[in-house]
């Protein structure tokens, strides 16, 4: 079992690796993304009152959810379970340990489709922004990206791509349904009257 005192060298351990990584390109899947989504689920799994080991899992996998982004971008997330397997044996997490993170990992995959609670947690902490005032920016950031990577999107493809976004996505946890949820219809209010 990880003790708390092991976290801070496992997560640097992880972000150093995904430094290595990520190039300039990747301006949503960055550092910075990464970084809120292991806060947020922190902070989600704080309200939630999980245990101390489900929490490492849950940091463990925010770390990790976008991993393979560079090697494979539209399946990363297999990418990155397999990267969990080959690394987290060496920092002593058990087989069923190590299945959990690319549970979680997997979790992530859009459209999402949680089934436990810290796959709910993890889901909502990787989407959280949907429901603040950085909503615009951040999706933008995607779009951008996109376009560095050889994607353009142009401008009635990218409304189309967000309203089916907001359209299918929703919030998984008690917390974010009950305090978020109204976050997310005003920023896609915003969004209908941006695009109308």
């Amino acid at each position: 079992m990880l003790l708390k005192t092991d976290m801070p060298r496992i997560i640097e351990t992880l972000f150093q690796n995904l430094r290595l990584k990520l190039g300039p390109k990747y301006v949503y899947h960055s550092i910075a993304h990464t970084a809120m989504v292991l806060r947020d689920a922190t902070f989600l799994a704080n309200k939630m009152r999980i245990s101390e080991a489900d929490l490492h899992l849950l940091q463990i996998a925010a770390c990790l959810h976008d991993y393979g982004i560079v090697d494979d971008y539209d399946h990363h997330e297999e990418v990155g379970c397999a990267f969990a397997q080959k690394i987290l044996p060496t920092i002593k997490l058990s087989r069923g340990d190590i299945d959990a993170v690319c549970n979680l990992i997997m979790a992530t995959k859009f459209p999402q489709q949680p089934k436990t609670l810290l796959e709910k947690i993890i889901c909502d902490a990787d989407l959280f922004y949907v429901s603040t005032p950085y909503y615009f920016p951040i999706a933008n950031l995607y779009r951008q990206e996109e376009e560095l990577l050889g994607r353009p999107i142009n401008d009635t493809d990218w409304r189309n791509i967000q309203i089916e976004f907001f359209t299918s996505f929703k919030l998984h946890t008690p917390f974010c349904a009950e305090f978020h949820e109204r976050g997310k219809q005003d920023n896609f209010a915003l969004l209908k009257g941006i695009v109308s």
